[in-house]
C-alpha cells in the first residue's frame, strides 16, 4: 500500500508542475486538457473493476455474494 502512496505522490508532483509552467507549452496544454479526462475516467474504471473481482466475483457458494449486484 506504501507504494500506491508514493506513485500518487510522484503523479501529484508531476501534475502540479506541468499546470504550473503551462503558459511555456500551451499547445501541449492544449491537447493534454483534452486527453487528460478520458485517462482519469478510465482508470477509474480499470480500478474498478479489482475490488469487484475479489470481493464480488469470487465463486465461494457458486455465486456472487449477496451485497453485490442486488436489486
Amino acid at each position: 500500500m506504501l507504494t500506491a502512496y508514493k506513485v500518487s505522490i510522484v503523479l501529484l508532483t508531476g501534475l502540479l508542475l506541468l499546470y504550473a509552467f503551462q503558459g511555456y507549452y500551451p499547445e501541449f496544454m492544449s491537447f493534454f486538457s483534452e486527453a487528460f479526462p478520458p485517462l482519469i475516467a478510465g482508470t477509474a474504471v480499470v480500478s474498478s473493476g479489482f475490488p469487484l473481482q475479489k470481493y464480488c466475483m469470487e465463486p465461494k457458494n457458486g455465486s456472487p455474494s449477496y451485497g453485490c449486484f442486488s436489486p
